[in-house]
């Protein structure tokens, strides 16, 4: 009866986050995102490989977009797209930043209403499958409650949600992240971690390559995920001389990156060189938005920046002055059932740094396999949303906010466990 409850409570909060999402105010990185999904028409349906590998003397934009985007929404927008008789002729331009937000809506820069949501629901679904991922991460931190307090949080999370119901990477990048993480605790939580040929440890490695190539290629931002999971799996081994596990772990890191490469045809020809390329685009990029757009200027400003969307969680609906001219659905949304009201987000942020910070004496008192996996991945994962981002836009601290919640399901876990004891 409890499983019954539990299933129908984690289905109820899937259908809130799909609800939600013919109402997300529209952002134009999602014209981008549409326009990249040209690739797909160009790999299966065209099969045009010269393209796509970046072997032909294409448009810089596009070239660099196969580099710095991630290719799961690429590849399931243009699918979700191709299923509803779409072609790539229906595709449209991508968003013009140095233009006038007027301009990008006559000249054909924003799909129509079929494109946009059947690549939304695609984003979406995979958001709405991030709920159960969640509750299977936060079992392992504080047993049922804690994985029913974890998915509440991703449910309801304005920033998560609202990226996530978009066609934006958030939404695999979520996803898979999670299940690389349930795969690496599953694993940790083993009294004898890959010791044996059982299925169910040959199970959890598989899961945790293929999440982790897929996390990647969702977003290289899971770097800040993937490194500190398999970090801190290699070091748990090593220190409990579990050969076996190692020899595991380096299977399930060339899966990762078969992986990777399978999803990311312009890496094929040359590797070496292309992952240089992408890293200095990447560099590029970087210092161009924070030189353009308002950096931080000191560690204070960084600090404000984590508590206003990692912490508070602050709803940003666009990053860019001049975005609000097509932001007129920002109040419909907002008026919604299918979104946090300001005085709910409150509470909720409240509440969950309450108990992440009673999950964090909760993770220092228990000193298992679980514990040392899943604090190395949260100091990652944390550490680096607030060190590492260089301007206030809340989707690059997404990548936090699962390590805070799984915090909290800890904290709510270890205050379950007290309340219980005799």
């Amino acid at each position: 009866m409890r499983c019954f409850a539990i299933s129908l409570y984690l289905l109820a909060l899937m259908l809130y986050a799909l609800a939600g999402t013919p109402l997300a105010p529209f952002h134009g990185d999602e014209s981008t995102l549409i326009y990249g999904s040209r690739d797909y028409f160009d790999q299966f349906v065209a099969r045009d490989m010269q393209r796509v590998m970046n072997l032909r003397d294409d448009d810089p934009m596009d070239h660099n977009l196969r580099l710095l985007d991630g290719r799961v929404q690429t590849y399931l927008g243009g699918f979700a797209y191709h299923l509803t008789g779409g072609t790539a002729d229906g595709l449209n331009q991508p968003w013009l930043w140095g233009a006038p937000a007027q301009f990008n809506l006559d000249d054909g820069h924003v799909p129509d209403d079929r494109l946009l949501m059947a690549q939304r629901w695609a984003m979406a679904l995979l958001l709405a499958l991030s709920i159960p991922a969640a509750y299977g991460v936060g079992t392992q931190m504080g047993g049922m409650w804690g994985g029913l307090v974890m998915a509440t949080l991703v449910a309801v999370s304005p920033n998560l949600a609202l990226n996530g119901r978009r066609v934006m990477m958030e939404a695999p990048l979520l996803l898979f992240s999670l299940l690389t993480t349930l795969a690496a605790l599953r694993i940790a939580a083993s009294s004898q971690p890959t010791a044996n040929s059982g299925r169910r440890t040959a199970v959890y490695l598989l899961l945790l390559g293929l999440g982790a190539g897929m996390a990647l290629g969702s977003k290289h931002s899971a770097l800040f995920t993937v490194a500190p999971l398999f970090g801190a799996l290699g070091l748990w081994m090593l220190w409990r001389r579990c050969w076996r596990g190692v020899a595991g772990l380096m299977v399930a890191g060339v899966i990762a990156t078969a992986v990777y490469l399978a999803l990311n045809p312009a890496w094929w020809a040359n590797p070496v060189d292309t992952g240089r390329e992408m890293l200095a685009l990447r560099t590029e990029l970087l210092a161009s938005q924070t030189a353009n757009l308002g950096g931080y200027a000191d560690f204070g400003g960084a600090l404000r920046g984590f508590v206003e969307y990692a912490v508070l969680e602050t709803p940003q609906y666009f990053e860019v002055a001049g975005w609000e001219e097509v932001g007129t659905t920002i109040a419909a949304y907002e008026a919604s059932p299918w979104v946090l009201s300001p005085l709910m987000n409150a509470v909720r942020a409240a509440v969950t740094s309450v108990c992440a910070a009673l999950g964090i004496a909760a993770l220092i008192r228990r000193r298992d396999g679980v514990a040392w996996v899943a604090g190395i991945w949260i100091i990652g994962a944390v550490g680096s949303a607030l060190l590492l981002t260089p301007l206030p836009w809340a989707r690059y601290y997404l990548t936090a906010l699962p390590a805070i919640y799984a915090l909290a399901a800890a904290g709510l876990g270890h205050l379950v466990t007290l309340r219980r004891t005799p």
